[in-house]
């Protein structure tokens, strides 16, 4: 088994890829940056799983997949629709915050992804500051403040496909009603954005 892994904001690939080996030693992992992904990059893999931006950025690609018989299983936890609470695609973050932190990863970078690991509540293992990432996160972040889904693509691209989403019930960053009530995720009891806790409910 071969499974793709397309990480959240902020969260070093390679962390996720220790946590995923612990986790499923069975199992071949790959961890790659929520960047916009690019036609065939799931070739290969018996499962695709997108965190919150990584989530967004399968949402994103899988509207563009028009042979859904190569596209393998997939699992999205917490994915991002749109990011600021403005857009009212059940982001919670106001886009003043978003366009504060763009300001705050330029000066004080990890100070920065401190105070936001703290806000969605991520465990140990996915906050390591791995400098050569922070340019990535820094330019990032403007697509987090601008970028946004149509839900009604989204909904579109969801049909006929194998794909699960799980959100946490106590999620800081997404509200969970939002995507229960128009993804049909599933919404997971007691917990919030974190991967560990997400993904328990996986197995």
């Amino acid at each position: 088994m071969k499974w793709l892994w397309v990480c959240g904001w902020g969260v070093d690939p390679k962390s996720l890829t220790d946590w995923a080996n612990l986790a499923y030693p069975a199992v071949f992992h790959r961890v790659i940056l929520p960047l916009s992904l690019t036609d065939g990059f799931q070739e290969g893999y018996d499962r695709i799983l997108g965190w919150s931006w990584g989530g967004f950025r399968v949402l994103e690609w899988i509207r563009y997949v028009e042979n859904r018989q190569k596209t393998p299983p997939i699992v999205l936890f917490a994915p991002i629709i749109g990011f600021c609470k403005e857009d009212c695609l059940g982001g919670k973050s106001s886009r003043i915050q978003v366009k504060y932190l763009i300001r705050w990863m330029k000066r004080d970078p990890v100070a920065a992804l401190t105070d936001f690991y703290q806000r969605a509540g991520l465990s140990t293992p996915f906050c390591q500051y791995n400098q050569g990432n922070f340019p990535v996160w820094a330019s990032e972040l403007a697509h987090l403040a601008s970028l946004k889904l149509k839900i009604n693509q989204v909904v579109d691209s969801l049909v006929s496909r194998n794909i699960k989403i799980l959100v946490g019930e106590n999620d800081p960053l997404v509200d969970p009603a939002y995507l229960v009530n128009h993804l049909g995720a599933t919404m997971v009891p007691g917990v919030g954005h974190d991967l560990a806790d997400l993904a328990f409910s996986m197995k």
